[in-house]
């Protein structure tokens, strides 16, 4: 798990009471838990609260990017809400551009779009030309 990926709040949240040196050692435990796995997904969880959804900067804030896509129908072939917030979680901002497994990033928010029902499915698959 790098820095960008949410476990930095953590870290600050408990660097009053850690000295610093200890702070790879907790990257450790978050990271790589067995017995808390949920780790890594609650740090994830509160980076996301505490810095993606808070960013605005010229030309890109967030909460404005969220109701554009929800209000353009959710269309899952429109790429710009999760590069954005990709480029934010992955390069800290949202023309950082160069976003490591991007594709995977669209195709797993796709997934969980549907999984949640929030959009259908197309019958005929635009990559397969359909029937």
């Amino acid at each position: 798990m790098r820095r960008e990926d949410g476990y930095q709040p953590v870290l600050s949240l408990i660097s009053h009471i850690y000295p610093p040196f200890i702070h790879s050692f907790i990257h450790q435990l978050i990271c790589t838990s067995k017995k808390h796995p949920e780790l890594k997904w609650i740090a994830g969880l509160y980076y996301y609260i505490s810095d993606v959804q808070p960013t605005n900067v010229p030309g890109w804030r967030y909460k404005d990017k969220l109701r554009a896509f929800v209000e353009g129908g959710l269309d899952i072939e429109d790429n710009s809400f999760i590069d954005g917030v990709s480029s934010i979680v992955n390069r800290g901002g949202p023309f950082a551009g160069g976003v490591d497994g991007i594709q995977d990033r669209r195709d797993n928010f796709r997934t969980v779009l549907k999984g949640m029902g929030l959009v259908k499915q197309k019958l005929l698959s635009r990559s397969r030309g359909g029937i």
